[in-house]
């Protein structure tokens, strides 16, 4: 959701380790292109933000080290087929100055979309009351990184690492070069400045998507070619699972968000690749996806399928006096169906968000604790809404706290202590209130002529 500049190499150890896909690639013989579906390597999917002015000094390696590195830097660029146009910085760094680069970076960068995003999260069931989004945040990403690419800078850092590298710190090396290399021969900054501009959630997340899942395709096949079973045994597996064991303290949907970009953006890649190799998604960046419909979903996105615009009225002056339009903007195919994956299987949710047209979301509030979220979802095809409208009433019967009262065969209303939630499915599109308000709920129903 968020916007970045600091791209990043996080612990992609998270929900199904890539260590056995490592082990079998390394141990693996055949042609050295990437495989036509490999196996994902998961990672984070709140991309971080834009550099600061603040250089970062660090430790640059020198002599026999440098050499080693730019031997690395050297094989990643024939993996990915990209032609070095400058020297790129690498720096050591400690792991307190990274999470005070990126806590710098979050704040100043994402701060107001964290900020926007926090009471939307609060209502979709993604965090809890009281959590502190940007907090949640900053904790998830610092614990998982391994390394980050600055395009302001244009340097690689590697946090707590040694000039020495072990085979952790080779990987993230690998990946964070063909960020340098992606930015020298895309404009990164060009193109993440751009969907900075709109605010559109879906595009920056399907960008970061595209750009992760490139550097991740391309970080696995220097893997299999370069990397043998001997190094990969060298792993700290203890360090791994410590690292697995700190994802336990976030909740599950910023860790699905955060994993986004690794995990469905190699398969976009790949399925690029597949349609005509590294060419095809050197193409991509000079017509970027532009949902995550089209990132879970590449075959939409080789046809040109585009989003369908939802408009919406401004409900503010029919909910009363002092409630007003706070933020509006697109959810999209992924979090819509990380937002069902709260209380069904990811399968389910997945199904249940698939056939996803186009939506847009408004968040109302009333200066006091009142809050209201409108979410209108367009499908493709009236059975893709039908199926997303049963999903939803199940969804509504498991969460707890509450009670699910069925108004027709098309809305439902569900009552809980903290807030209520109504459903409906009319004129080909789904709705969808949450509110802190009952009250609040039944006079956007009137206004929208909802059933």
């Amino acid at each position: 959701m968020s916007s970045a500049r600091a791209l990043l190499t996080l612990a992609r150890f998270v929900g199904g380790s890539s260590l056995p896909a490592m082990l079998l690639l390394a141990a693996a013989c055949g042609e050295s292109t990437p495989a036509a579906t490999p196996t994902t390597i998961p990672t984070p999917t709140l991309a971080p933000p834009s550099p600061t002015a603040t250089p970062i000094a660090g430790t640059k390696p020198g002599g026999t080290e440098r050499e080693a590195l730019e031997e690395i830097q050297a094989h990643t660029a024939v993996v990915r087929g990209l032609e070095p146009l400058a020297e790129v910085d690498i720096r050591f760094i400690t792991r307190e100055a990274a999470e005070a680069y990126l806590r710098q970076e979050l704040e100043e960068d994402a701060g107001t979309q964290l900020a926007e995003a926090e009471p939307v999260y609060r209502l979709l069931g993604l965090i809890s009351p009281g959590d502190d989004l940007m907090e949640l945040e900053l904790g998830l990403v610092t614990s998982q990184v391994m390394g980050f690419y600055d395009s302001d800078e244009e340097a690689m850092f590697l946090p707590g690492q040694d000039p020495k590298l072990d085979t952790l710190g080779i990987i993230a090396l690998s990946h964070e070069f063909i960020h340098a290399l992606q930015d020298q021969h895309f404009d990164l900054d060009a193109l993440l400045e751009e969907v900075e501009d709109d605010g559109d959630w879906d595009a920056q997340l399907a960008l970061t998507a595209l750009v992760e899942g490139d550097a991740t395709l391309a970080e696995m096949e220097y893997v299999r070619r370069f990397m043998s079973l001997a190094d990969l045994l060298e792993i700290d597996f203890a360090e791994v699972g410590r690292a697995m064991a700190e994802l336990d303290d976030f909740p599950q949907g910023l860790q699905q968000e955060l994993a986004f970009p690794y995990e469905a953006g190699v398969g976009f890649a790949s399925a690029l690749f597949d349609e005509g190799g590294w060419d095809a998604i050197d193409n991509a960046f000079d017509a970027p996806p532009t949902t995550t419909e089209q990132i879970l979903h590449p075959e939409k996105y080789l046809a040109g399928e585009a989003r369908h615009e939802v408009a919406l009225p401004d409900l503010g002056p029919e909910l009363g006096e002092g409630w007003r339009l706070d933020a509006s903007n697109t959810l999209g195919e992924f979090l819509l169906s990380n937002h069902l994956s709260m209380q069904l299987s990811h399968s389910e949710a997945a199904s249940a968000a698939a056939g996803w047209a186009g939506d847009r979301w408004a968040l109302y509030s009333d200066g006091a604790a009142g809050e209201l979220l409108l979410l209108v979802v367009e499908w493709d095809a009236a059975a893709e809404l039908n199926e997303f409208f049963a999903a939803y009433l199940s969804w509504l019967d498991a969460r707890s706290g509450g009670t699910l009262h069925p108004l027709g065969g098309d809305s439902a209303l569900w009552e809980g202590e903290r807030e209520s939630i109504y459903v409906s499915q009319h004129g080909g599109r789904a709705a969808i209130i949450v509110s802190t308000d009952g009250e609040a709920i039944e006079q956007a129903r009137q206004v929208l002529q909802l059933p």
